[in-house]
C-alpha cells in the first residue's frame, strides 16, 4: 500500500449563534515600558525605535491603541510628528499595571460538538488546523479513496454540549464572552450536521480534527483507522477503487465527572439534622450576591421560616433562586393535594411581589423532575460554593438524620453550576434566562480556575468526584471488588428493586470474603413491599452473613455507600429501593476516598 495514511471520515453537530463579547486589549510589559517612556518627553517615532531598538512598524502598533484611548497623541514639534503623554494617558503610565479597557461587540460563531464527550471546538479560529465539509463534500473528497477510508458510525451521538463550555471555546484571546442572542432562525445542534476527515497515519497520529480533540474521539479514530488497515493487509487483492467505503461502530459516552484531588480543607461532611438547618441558614445568610437551592421537595409550612431568611437575604440584594423537582403524580387521588401545594407556592411568590422583590427572588413555577438537593451560593469566605446530598433542603423539618457535603473547590463548584444550568431547564431541556445566568457563572468561575496558580500537589490528598444517577450501581461493584474489612449502607428506603442491582453483589463479596462485615439500614418500606417480604428478605442475608436493620430514633433520610472506612458515596438516590437508570441529573452524589473518611459519619449515624 504506497498511501501508509487511512482517512476516517467523522460526523459532528454544530451550533452557530450571535455572541455578546466584550473585547480588549491585555497590556504587556512592552506596552507599558514605551507608555513610560513617552511620559518622560515626546519622541518622534525614528527616535523611540532607537532608543527601544523596536522595529517602527512594532512601535505603531502598540502605540495605536494608546491613541484610540486618548492616552497618546500625535503633534508636531520642531517640524517632526511626536507621540505626547495626555494628560489621561499621565495618569495610567505609572500604575503598577494598565488598566484594562473593555470594547463590547457581537460576533457570530459556529462551534462543533464532539459526538462522544459533547466537547465544544471553535470553527474559523485564526489558528484552525482543520476543514469541515457538508455531506456531498465530504462524499466527493473521498470518492476515490474507498479502499483506504473508513467511516465512524456513531450510536447516539452527543449534541447538548454544556452552555458555560459553548462560551468558554468561542472566545478569542482578550475576549469576554456574555453570552448569545438565540435567533429564531438558529436550528437546534442536533438538525446541524457536518464532517471532518481525519489522516492517521501507521504511527497512529491524527491530523485533519482539532488539536485538542477529546482522547475519547482520538481512540474511535485510531480503533477505526487500525480497523481498516488491517482489512486492508487481510484483503489486499480483493481491493478496488470503487468499493464501498466502510464503516466504524461506536457509540457516545454517557456526561460523567472527572475525578480531581483537593485539599482537607476544602470539603466538610455534614452529618445530623441539626448540622443541616445550621448549614442550610449559613449558606443564606453568607451569600454575597447569588443563591441557587434545588429541593425536590418543598413543604409549605416548613417552608415559612426559611422563606423569611431567603426575603432578608433578597432585601440586601443577592438573587435568590428555588428550584424544585417534584412533578405533577399519575395517582389521581394524589391530584389535588399536589394543586394545595401549587397554591400555596403562588401564595408566596405573591408576597414577593407584595415586598417589591421580583427583580431578585424567584420561585420558579415549572418543576424540574430531578430529585437532586443542592445548594450553590457564593461567600465573601469561599467564593463560590455547593452542597450535595440527601436533604431536601426546603421541605425538611431537620428531625431526620440527614448527609450532605460542602465543597469550596472551584473546579467542582463549576461542575455542579454546569449540572443546575441543565436542570433549571426543567423537562422542556429549553435554555431559559436562569439556565444562562447559571452557565454564565460557570464560566467566569472556570476562567478564574485557568488563571490561578496550582497548589502542590503534595497537599492535594483527597480522591473526590461528582456522581451522577447512572454511575451508583457501578460504586456498589466497586465495594463489591475492592472491600476488604466492611460495607455499609444507608438509605432512607427499602423495595424489592434492591435485589439485583445491591443484593447480589453484596452476597457475592460474602461468598468470596466471609470475614467481611456488612451492614444495610433503611427506614421505610416502598415499592409495595409489605412487612412479610421484608423478613425474608432480611432472613436471607443474615444466612449469608449480612446484616439488615431498620433506622429508628431518628429516622434516616440519608444516602450512603462506604467501604473499607477509607471510601464514601453520598447521595440523594435511596440505594435500597430507588433505580439508577435514566436522566443522568436526576440524582446526585459526590464520592471521596481519605483515610478514615466514615469516622467523620459513624458517630452520629
Amino acid at each position: 500500500m504506497k498511501n501508509k495514511n487511512i482517512y476516517v471520515k467523522i460526523p459532528f453537530h454544530y451550533g452557530v449563534h450571535k455572541f455578546k463579547i466584550f473585547k480588549g486589549h491585555r497590556w504587556g510589559a512592552l506596552d507599558h515600558f514605551l507608555l513610560q517612556e513617552i511620559s518622560l518627553q515626546p519622541y518622534p517615532i525614528e527616535e523611540l525605535s532607537l532608543k527601544s531598538n523596536l522595529p517602527q512598524r512594532l512601535i505603531i502598533e502598540i502605540i495605536l491603541p494608546f491613541m484610540k484611548l486618548g492616552w497618546v497623541e500625535l503633534v508636531e514639534l520642531n517640524s517632526k510628528y511626536n507621540f505626547r503623554i495626555t494628560s489621561k494617558g499621565r495618569s495610567v503610565a505609572n500604575r503598577e499595571e494598565l488598566p484594562y479597557e473593555r470594547e463590547p461587540l457581537e460576533s457570530t460563531r459556529k462551534f462543533l460538538i464532539d459526538p462522544i464527550t459533547a466537547k465544544c471546538y471553535r470553527v474559523n479560529a485564526r489558528n484552525q488546523n482543520y476543514q469541515i465539509y457538508p455531506t456531498s463534500r465530504a462524499n466527493e473528497l473521498l470518492k476515490n479513496k474507498h479502499s483506504i477510508s473508513t467511516e465512524l458510525k456513531i450510536k447516539n451521538p452527543k449534541h447538548s454540549p454544556f452552555t458555560s463550555d459553548i462560551l468558554n471555546c468561542v472566545e478569542d484571546t482578550d475576549e469576554e464572552v456574555i453570552g448569545y442572542e438565540e435567533r429564531a432562525n438558529d436550528r437546534p445542534y442536533y438538525q446541524n450536521r457536518t464532517f471532518a476527515i481525519a489522516q492517521v497515519d501507521e504511527a497512529d497520529n491524527i491530523t485533519g480534527v482539532p488539536s485538542d480533540i477529546s482522547k475519547e474521539l482520538a481512540a474511535d479514530i485510531i480503533a477505526a483507522a487500525n480497523m481498516k488497515r488491517s482489512e486492508i493487509n487481510t484483503n489486499i487483492d480483493s481491493l478496488s477503487k470503487n468499493s464501498k467505503i466502510s464503516t466504524y461502530n461506536t457509540e457516545s459516552f454517557e456526561n460523567r465527572f472527572e475525578e480531581h484531588y483537593i485539599n482537607e480543607t476544602e470539603f466538610r461532611i455534614i452529618s445530623g439534622s441539626d448540622r443541616h438547618r445550621d448549614h442550610l441558614i449559613a449558606m443564606i445568610d453568607k451569600s454575597v450576591s447569588r443563591i441557587i437551592i434545588h429541593s425536590t421537595f418543598i413543604h409549605l409550612k416548613n417552608f415559612e421560616s426559611i422563606f423569611q431568611k431567603l426575603t432578608d437575604a433578597a432585601k440586601r440584594g443577592v438573587q435568590v433562586d428555588i428550584l424544585w423537582g417534584q412533578e405533577e403524580p399519575d395517582d389521581e387521588r394524589s391530584i389535588g393535594s399536589y394543586n394545595q401545594f401549587l397554591e400555596g407556592l403562588k401564595s408566596y411568590r405573591e408576597e414577593i411581589i407584595k415586598l417589591g422583590l421580583t427583580s431578585l427572588f424567584t420561585i420558579h413555577s415549572d418543576p424540574t423532575g430531578s430529585h437532586a438537593k443542592v445548594i450553590v451560593c457564593d461567600t465573601m469566605e469561599f467564593g463560590y460554593c455547593s452542597t450535595i446530598g440527601s436533604c431536601n433542603w426546603l421541605a425538611s423539618g431537620f428531625n431526620r438524620y440527614e448527609c450532605s457535603v460542602f465543597v469550596t473547590n472551584d473546579t467542582l463548584t463549576t461542575e455542579v453550576l454546569d449540572i443546575l444550568s441543565i436542570i433549571s431547564k426543567g423537562k422542556s431541556r429549553v435554555s431559559n434566562n436562569l439556565s444562562k445566568s447559571i452557565s454564565a457563572i460557570s464560566y467566569e468561575l472556570k476562567k478564574a480556575c485557568e488563571h490561578l496558580s496550582s497548589e502542590d500537589s503534595a497537599n492535594k490528598n483527597v480522591r473526590i468526584k461528582i456522581i451522577t444517577k447512572n454511575e451508583h450501581h457501578d460504586f456498589v461493584l466497586d465495594a463489591r471488588d475492592k472491600a476488604t474489612k466492611s460495607i455499609f449502607i444507608a438509605s432512607h428506603r427499602i423495595s424489592n428493586n434492591a435485589e439485583r442491582p445491591i443484593l447480589t453483589p453484596l452476597i457475592t463479596s460474602m461468598t468470596a470474603n466471609s470475614s467481611l462485615n456488612i451492614n444495610m439500614y433503611y427506614s421505610s418500606l416502598s415499592g409495595g413491599i409489605n412487612s412479610q417480604q421484608l423478613d425474608d428478605m432480611s432472613n436471607s442475608l443474615r444466612k449469608n452473613g449480612i446484616t439488615l436493620e431498620k433506622k429508628k430514633d431518628p429516622i434516616s433520610h440519608a444516602k450512603i455507600l462506604s467501604w473499607d472506612n477509607d471510601n464514601i458515596l453520598i447521595t440523594s438516590l435511596n440505594w435500597l429501593s430507588a433505580s439508577a437508570y435514566g436522566n443522568p441529573y436526576d440524582e446526585l452524589g459526590i464520592f471521596i476516598e481519605r483515610k478514615d473518611i466514615f469516622s467523620l459519619i459513624s458517630p452520629n449515624y
